[in-house]
């Protein structure tokens, strides 16, 4: 099943640890405008500053579990060549699979 833009950053945001988190990219927002903010508004696709969060976050999570090395060789090779659409991806997928673990519906 494909999920929707929208879908795929609520994974990405649940995996960050909700909501809170992404207050620093908004930072130029008053509290009230930040409120309406929607998942479409979110650009982790579009912006290495928007997954470098995620990178660090995701790392240690690997790192810490000892878990899944190819997908952190796939992950580093993406950094590597500056691969964004590659690097989302995958982090993408991981988000997704963490939530599915959480019952955390999208």
């Amino acid at each position: 099943m494909e999920l929707s833009l929208a879908q795929q950053n609520n994974a990405i945001t649940a995996f960050l640890g909700g909501p809170s988190t992404l207050r620093p990219f908004f930072s130029n927002l008053m509290d009230e405008e930040f409120h309406l903010m929607g998942p479409e508004d979110l650009r982790f696709h579009l912006s290495w500053d928007w997954m470098m969060p995620v990178w660090k976050k995701l790392r240690k999570e690997l790192m810490a579990t000892q878990a899944d090395g190819a997908m952190l060789f796939a992950l580093s090779r993406a950094l590597d060549d500056a691969d964004l659409e590659a690097f989302h991806r995958i982090t993408l997928n991981y988000c997704i699979e963490w939530c599915k673990r959480k019952n955390i519906k999208l």
